[in-house]
């Protein structure tokens, strides 16, 4: 009998034992699961943000290469603007020469220049080698915004070497001379076409040279122009 409890009794300690090897051997697993799971999810993490990063530095270096690189043709017109500027400051505030002036070719009649400035003119003045699409440009803008420019005192044209045949009828109007052929600013030593206001004193007041790739600025400059109450 006493054979028969040791057995059992040696039979419940290999029991107990294999489950407890079992057990561990379980916890094991387990653990290493657990640490395989982690790491997986660092890879995971790592992989994620790895992507994000080459998707950002894709998309920023095709922002770069699609960004308009400056050309000749950008920088000279950024150049001319530039002149323009420094042109229409350096003559702004100016003070002309007073002299007598003649319309087309009836030069028995001259009028004062301050006289015939005490109403408010706008002159636009260019030369017989100024690029004709550019004037001819100016015009149709000048046209559309003062329909009636043919007939409109207070604009003027000045144009001293243009041809005499055509002096009395230049794009519809008489072309203005005046005595000493220029007002005596130095944007007239240029072939630029111009618009130019003057006060009573015979002071620009406003300057506007045409530019030819931007006609835009000379229809916003006589747009101006037009809402002043002194032009209507």
């Amino acid at each position: 009998m006493s054979s028969i409890n040791e057995v059992e009794n040696w039979c419940s300690y290999l029991l107990f034992f294999y489950i407890f090897l079992n057990h561990r051997r379980l916890l094991l697993a387990a653990q290493s699961i657990l640490n395989n799971t982690q790491k997986m999810k660092l890879n995971i993490k790592y992989t994620i943000n790895g992507a994000i990063l080459i998707l950002f530095l894709s998309v920023n270096s095709c922002s770069f290469k699609e960004k308009k690189k400056p050309t000749l043709e950008d920088n000279y017109e950024q150049v001319l603007a530039e002149k323009i500027k420094i042109s229409e400051s350096d003559n702004g505030n100016l003070k002309v020469k007073n002299q007598g002036f003649f319309f087309g070719n009836d030069s028995l009649i001259k009028i004062p220049l301050k006289n015939f400035v005490s109403k408010k003119k706008i002159f636009f003045c260019f030369l017989k080698n100024t690029c004709t699409p550019c004037v001819e440009k100016t015009i149709e803008i000048l046209k559309n915004i003062f329909p009636d420019y043919k007939l409109n005192e207070r604009i003027v044209f000045i144009s001293p070497d243009y041809e005499k045949r055509f002096r009395n009828n230049c794009y519809g109007k008489k072309l203005l001379t005046l005595e000493y052929s220029k007002f005596g600013i130095p944007i007239e030593d240029t072939e630029a076409p111009f618009f130019l206001i003057l006060n009573n004193q015979l002071v620009i007041e406003s300057i506007h040279i045409v530019n030819n790739l931007n006609f835009l600025k000379t229809e916003m400059y006589l747009q101006k122009i037009a809402q002043r109450v002194d032009f209507r």
